[in-house]
């Protein structure tokens, strides 16, 4: 046998789970541990097994056969049982799927007779997807080059920049969803919030009537499978937009409100309506797990390494599981805390305290720096921004080097990348503030304003607002 083929070949043709309809559709789904997304069934048969995949409607599903008779069979009974749409079936020449890589989360092989290589299978798995053929279970792993963004400066360290080497310069559309246009230039951002964690997309977005803003708005909140856009579940905001922060104009949205989602640990955290309660909703399906008690008032949450710290005019630690209190400061400033290396960085004044994570110990105070107004962590630095910038040994708050920061984009806070501060396209060299430069001319030009979303970045590119969302390489290579 060709040494190419896998694994795959080799239990089909030995005959285990020689006839995977023995198990019921529930079943499949259980052994796989899939909560939702597209699944693919290859070998539909009558379509019987097939229909039955769609047990609710956060999956999608989509059949695959060789034989004309049998495609056209499952098309019958889809229809009669009224899912076609939500269930599709076609036609394929029984080696290639016809999808594009990383897109599907359940494939689940019915025929015996096929041979498609492991590789292919793996090649349309979502990361964490699962494949089942017979008795045997195929997972995906997750790749350490996608990375998440789970808050809304990409992780609890406040640090804007993916860890991420798969993000590159957009060159294909791999799924679209709605609203296709928002409601208006001239008033509140349809889209108000977007994180996502562990391959889902969670956002906020207005789905009342495009052009319209004078008609009333329609806030949900929405989950997404994030390889493939498939509603995991969509829940209805009463308390948003204009009824939370009481204006409409462009402008108009607090920056705090995007600190009103966080994602994690299979949870979906959230700071929900005027009250400011903390609620943590299961990530997969929208259930309500908890409902954190004392967390009124709360402008942003951080969660690390399962606990969650929430923010008001103090600081308290939950576990994020059980719902129960840790530990809690008291008079803390409103500048929103970061965690890393199992610490949190607070401002209280002039002081900047790290305590840790899961005790709430004092490790360290550094006083007298006046005016902060953000920081951010990145390994062993610790980043301080206001009137002059100030960066500190994050392990003991010893200073590094303090000065003053040039270049910046508007609506923005300086980020570590590559090794290096950036402050617009100004970097400094981490350990002695010396500057390096990055030439951008090429990508920047003058005429619009500056776009009203802030610059990120991946370890590898720059991501700025000037016109649209140019991509700048940070490491000298295109």
């Amino acid at each position: 046998m060709n040494k190419h083929l896998s694994l795959v070949f080799v239990l089909l043709f030995i005959g285990l789970g020689s006839n995977v309809y023995a198990d019921s559709a529930e079943d499949l789904i259980n052994r796989s541990g899939i909560r939702g997304g597209l699944i693919v069934h290859v070998g539909c048969g009558d379509g019987r097994l097939t229909a039955a995949l769609h047990v609710n409607d956060r999956y999608l599903v989509q059949e695959l056969d060789t034989s004309k008779e049998n495609v056209d069979a499952a098309r019958k009974h889809i229809r009669s049982a009224s899912l076609y749409g939500t269930v599709s079936v076609r036609q394929f020449d029984g080696k290639n799927l016809p999808y594009v890589d990383n897109l599907v989360n359940l494939v689940v092989i019915s025929d015996s007779k096929l041979r498609i290589p492991e590789s292919e299978i793996k090649r349309v798995l979502a990361p964490r997807g699962v494949a089942i053929i017979g008795d045997a279970k195929i997972v995906k792993p997750w790749p350490e080059e996608i990375d998440q963004w789970s808050h809304r400066l990409n992780g609890a360290d406040n640090n804007a920049v993916a860890n991420d080497s798969v993000v590159d310069t957009p060159r294909r559309l791999k799924w679209a969803c709605g609203p296709l246009w928002s409601r208006s230039h001239e008033h509140t951002s349809s889209i108000s919030v977007l994180v996502s964690a562990e391959g889902r997309l969670f956002y906020v977005v207005d789905e009342g009537v495009a052009g319209r803003p004078d008609l009333p708005e329609s806030w949900m909140l929405i989950a997404r499978d994030a390889f493939n856009g498939v509603v995991l579940w969509k829940k209805p905001l009463v308390e948003w937009g204009q009824k939370l922060w009481r204006k409409s104009s462009l402008r108009a949205t607090p920056l705090s409100i995007q600190d009103r989602l966080v994602a994690g640990g299979g949870k979906l955290f959230m700071i929900r309506g005027k009250a400011g309660k903390v609620v943590a909703y299961d990530a997969a399906t929208g259930v309500l797990l908890n409902d954190y008690e004392g967390t009124d008032g709360t402008t942003a949450m951080r969660y690390s390494d399962g606990v969650l710290v929430v923010q008001d005019k103090g600081l308290t630690a939950f576990d994020a599981e059980s719902g129960l209190k840790i530990w809690d400061k008291e008079g803390v400033s409103r500048i929103p805390a970061a965690v890393s290396n199992g610490q949190v960085y607070y401002v209280d004044g002039t002081d900047v305290v790290c305590v840790g994570l899961r005790e709430g110990k004092e490790q360290w105070t550094r006083t007298g720096i006046q005016k902060i107004k953000s920081l951010l962590i990145d390994e062993n630095y610790l980043a301080l921004f206001g009137n002059s910038f100030h960066m500190l040994q994050a392990g003991s708050g010893e200073t590094i080097w303090t000065g003053k920061l040039e270049g910046g984009f508007k609506r923005s806070t300086p980020f570590i990348a590559n090794g290096r501060l950036w402050s617009g396209w100004q970097g400094y060299d981490l350990k002695t503030g010396n500057k390096v430069s990055l030439y951008a001319d090429d990508v920047y030009s003058l005429g619009h304003h500056t776009r009203c979303y802030p610059p990120k970045a991946t370890e590898n590119y720059l991501i700025t607002a000037n016109r649209g969302a140019e991509f700048v390489s940070l490491t000298g290579k295109p």
